[in-house]
């Protein structure tokens, strides 16, 4: 049985929202090209104040059209707990 976990990042930054949308691209584009090599399912989300990226693959030796549904579902609650694009997040705390 295939499983599913998140790694949530959060970037808050003094980024303007046309160098949000020019960072959020690139670090989309990193992203797929490290996953992409890997032999596993995944999808990315990056929303910034104006615009929401996403991309997402099944490949290796998964039953694909499972792994989509688990996939989608997981993408589904990390949305539904995630803050609203644009709205803003709690700001981080250090110890």
């Amino acid at each position: 049985m295939l499983t599913f976990g998140a790694v949530v990042i959060t970037l808050v930054s003094s980024l303007t929202p046309d160098d949000e949308n020019v960072c959020a691209t690139a670090l989309m584009q990193h992203f797929v090209s490290v996953l992409r090599q890997l032999p596993i399912a995944y999808a990315i989300r990056i929303e910034t104040v104006n615009q929401v990226l996403q991309h997402s693959a099944a490949t290796g030796n998964t039953d694909a059209p499972e792994a989509g549904d688990r996939l989608a579902a997981t993408m589904a609650r990390s949305q539904a707990a995630a803050a609203p694009p644009g709205e803003a997040l709690p700001a981080p705390t250090f110890n």
